[in-house]
């Protein structure tokens, strides 16, 4: 990797030496995974390969891999549930979610359909699932079982976000449809 001037100048300090190493790590990582997912306060950084499937966790402060965890299926989405690094959801291509802690894994579950995507409700500590069908399957933490799932007037939703603002859910399709709905408390 080329570095321009005001780069090559930075790079005689070593801390900047650090992050510009760190930039390129990064870059990298974004070819060999599938994703990257970035914790609420900055500090973690997740990546998912998919050979050998594995989870990695990186710590900004240090520059430093965490931890490195492997699973028997490839990854199709996570989801950090908290604003470090504790818990996080794993899509599956083996139509499972599984729940990670610090320590671990904590839970595995199985949905009924093919998963697309996942992502954190958190007014009322959900997971939803966008699946090969055209219901949103609802997960909850609290509860730590199955809700009633959301049914679309679509084919079936290939992406899901939520805003952490106003709790909008959108869901994307193959069309370039979006649906949106505003869930409250349900």
């Amino acid at each position: 990797m080329c570095l321009s001037e005001d780069e090559l100048t930075l790079s005689k300090d070593l801390k900047c030496q650090q992050v510009i190493c760190f930039k390129e790590i990064i870059i990298i990582l974004k070819i060999v995974n599938t994703r990257v997912k970035c914790s609420k306060d900055g500090q973690y950084i997740y990546t998912a390969g998919c050979y050998k499937p594995t989870i990695k966790c990186f710590e900004t402060s240090q520059l430093s891999l965490k931890f490195e965890r492997c699973v028997d299926y490839e990854v199709i989405d996570m989801q950090i549930l908290t604003d470090d690094y504790q818990k996080l959801a794993i899509l599956g291509s083996d139509r499972t979610i599984e729940f990670h802690t610090s320590q671990g894994k904590h839970a595995k579950l199985r949905i009924p359909k093919f998963g697309r995507e996942i992502d954190f409700y958190p007014a009322n500590s959900e997971v939803l699932v966008a699946s090969s069908g055209n219901e949103v399957y609802r997960i909850s933490l609290e509860e730590g079982r199955f809700l009633q799932p959301y049914t679309m007037a679509m084919d079936e939703a290939m992406s899901i976000a939520v805003s952490q603002e106003h709790y909008l859910v959108a869901l994307g399709t193959l069309q370039s449809i979006l649906n949106f709905r505003l869930l409250l408390g349900s």
